[in-house]
């Protein structure tokens, strides 16, 4: 039953907005088809959540930027005009085996477990869990596309709570997974996997840095602002609170304390979403991955630096222009996670939550 009303849940949709041009090719696509942006409502007699998602194949970016969402309305209230991630760098920290830096694809999808397969190269509604390489504890490929439940695509798991969207793609040896999650009280938690097959450059110790693009609209694409503090749940900590500041210009910044959060609020509706670090903050920035979040102003062409494959440090300098941050604006998130070469178990799932705050009932 679940499966059948997810079906009709779903609808191909022409692009919904012009930016949408923008997204890869479909040559990248099994059979160079295209499908274009998927629809969903969840749950689905009661619709909470709705958005719209791209499959890796069909992403936007220089390089395609892996499970992109778009369009995302809680409550009926407008939240993400788009969120993906854009750049993908592998840093190598040993060099003896001839690697230093890579900048990755994320378009060239994998396959992974799922059964109820829809519709091969598009999506699944399983009944159990999807099983990617980074469930299966990383290492190796989990199928060739002969077996039962190998799936190409998204794999589309509707509980009662959370809704789940699945994915896993590949660039050479290294097979990234990516998960959004949704929850019924407003939370969002985009989840990264890194893991890899058994390769030369793996032997190396590396870290692995993907960058998070989240278009914020909360409401409506103007009035947004963005605020820096200490996240409230982390009120219980001893000694001094640092204070909430208000970012008023196009900022790059680390995490400098525990419990620092980023917020954008619609400054007339008050609604707005905070962005609460996870297990990432184990791999602090360094001079090569540059930050850990950068707010900037939105601009059609800022999708990405432009880099090809092989041209690894990001570049946000020709963007930060000290542009108000008052209107439409992006964040630009740093999730990541340190190998020690040849250790291809470490699948460590990170990435920020997002949580919602003021009124956003219906």
């Amino acid at each position: 039953m679940r499966r059948a009303v997810l079906l009709a849940a779903l609808l191909v949709l022409g692009a919904t907005r012009a930016e949408a041009a923008q997204q890869a090719s479909c040559t990248q696509c099994p059979g160079n088809v295209c499908y274009g942006p998927q629809t969903l409502s969840w749950p689905p007699d009661n619709p909470v959540w709705q958005l719209s998602w791209l499959r890796p194949c069909e992403s936007s970016g220089t390089n395609g930027s892996g499970l992109e969402i778009r369009d995302v309305y809680y409550n009926g209230h407008l939240v993400l005009k788009r969120a993906h991630i854009p750049m993908l760098n592998v840093e190598y920290l040993q060099t003896s085996c001839g690697c230093n830096c890579y900048r990755d694809w994320e378009y060239q999808q994998s396959y992974f477990l799922a059964d109820n397969i829809v519709t091969q190269n598009l999506y699944a509604a399983p009944d159990q869990p999807a099983i990617t390489v980074c469930d299966a504890g990383g290492g190796s490929d989990l199928c060739s596309t002969g077996e039962p439940n190998c799936f190409n695509g998204v794999s589309i798991e509707s509980y009662a709570d959370p809704l789940v969207l699945t994915t896993e793609f590949e660039a050479g040896w290294y097979r990234y997974t990516m998960r959004w999650k949704f929850y019924l009280d407003g939370r969002i938690q985009p989840i990264f996997g890194f893991s890899a097959v058994s390769a030369s450059c793996i032997s190396c110790t590396h870290k692995h840095h993907a960058y998070w693009r989240l278009d914020f609209d909360v409401d409506t694409a103007g009035q947004n602002l963005v605020t820096e503090g200490p996240d409230p749940a982390q009120g219980g900590r001893p000694g001094p609170k640092p204070r909430i500041v208000t970012l008023t210009n196009e900022t790059e910044r680390n995490v400098t304390y525990p419990g620092i959060s980023w917020t954008v609020a619609n400054s007339s509706t008050k609604r707005g979403y905070r962005l609460v670090p996870g297990a990432e903050t184990a791999l602090p920035a360094d001079s090569f991955s540059e930050g850990d979040l950068w707010a900037l102003a939105y601009h059609a062409n800022e999708l990405d630096d432009g880099h090809g494959l092989g041209n690894c440090p990001v570049n946000f300098a020709p963007w930060l222009n000290n542009e108000s941050l008052n209107g439409d604006v992006v964040l630009w998130y740093r999730t990541g996670w340190l190998h020690v070469g040849g250790d291809l178990a470490d699948c460590e799932p990170v990435g920020p939550t997002l949580y919602p705050i003021g009124d956003w009932s219906p």
